[in-house]
């Protein structure tokens, strides 16, 4: 259920991304077990890994930086 609604939260903001024209989104999410499913989501959108902080978030956890493409979503 969470997977269908983050689902739709991402299609709205890549609706009005695309309503304003904008080229890319970018999120910055920590690479740790309770954010796998929003990573999950990302990635199933069409998000790709784009950039790693390590250490960012704490010892032994990085930041990962998912980024949407408008001339990749087409």
């Amino acid at each position: 259920e969470s997977a269908g609604l983050l689902g739709e939260l991402l299609g709205a903001v890549e609706q009005v991304a695309q309503g304003s024209r904008e080229r890319m989104i970018v999120c910055e999410v920590p690479d740790d077990a309770p954010f796998g499913a929003a990573t999950a989501a990302l990635l199933a959108a069409g998000y790709l890994v784009e950039g790693r902080v390590a250490d960012f978030v704490r010892d032994g956890v990085e930041l990962q930086l998912l980024v949407w493409r408008a001339d990749l979503s087409a």
